[in-house]
């Protein structure tokens, strides 16, 4: 599993667009559990990822309200997510594109594009070194490698960073089966 690429960071909806006028608690830490517990549904003592409740906020806390109502209406995340990072203590892909809830799948997607490119870079390469030699074939799967792990890093959409993945994928295996070839 490339770790580094596609991780997904435990997450759940943000209770409150930070940039909200009108909402009377701040995210300080006594007033944040209260936000949360009034903005996102629980369910057997776990918040929802991706749902949140459809309620005018500022006019609930002028009235006193300080327990969700668990048949208030409930709409998708409008504010985004927040991520845990205690687990996987850096940002990736996932996080920076906000592959979660309905696009959670991206990140699985991605990885086996990244094995389809192992697949046909093996028969690539594999011909390449038949052709041509073991050292222009490894040469080759190093460069594709290279350029495709750096460029990787700058990918800031979905199918960029798949072409991106395929890549690295088509010179992955190689790399290695030409060294152990190469060795004998």
């Amino acid at each position: 599993m490339e770790l580094t690429d596609t991780a997904r960071d435990p997450y759940r909806t943000r209770s409150w667009d930070p940039g909200f006028d009108g909402c009377p608690l701040n995210t300080s830490a006594t007033d944040y559990p209260k936000m949360v517990s009034l903005s996102i549904p629980k369910t057997s003592d776990v918040y929802d990822r991706c749902m949140m409740y459809a309620v005018n906020y500022s006019q609930l806390l002028s009235d006193g309200v300080t327990v969700a109502d668990t048949t208030w209406p409930k709409t998708p995340c409008r504010h985004g997510w927040e991520f845990n990072f205690t687990d996987v203590p850096y940002s990736t892909i996932a996080t920076e594109l906000g592959w979660v809830c309905d696009q959670a799948a991206l990140a699985s997607v991605a990885q086996a594009v990244f094995f389809c490119g192992a697949i046909l870079g093996g028969l690539v390469f594999g011909w390449i070194a038949d052709r041509y030699g073991r050292i222009p074939a490894l040469v080759g799967t190093n460069t594709v490698g290279l350029v495709a792990g750096v460029a990787t890093a700058f990918c800031n959409t979905f199918w960029a960073f798949c072409l991106c993945r395929f890549l690295v994928g088509l010179a992955f295996d190689n790399c290695f089966t030409m060294m152990y070839i190469l060795g004998e």
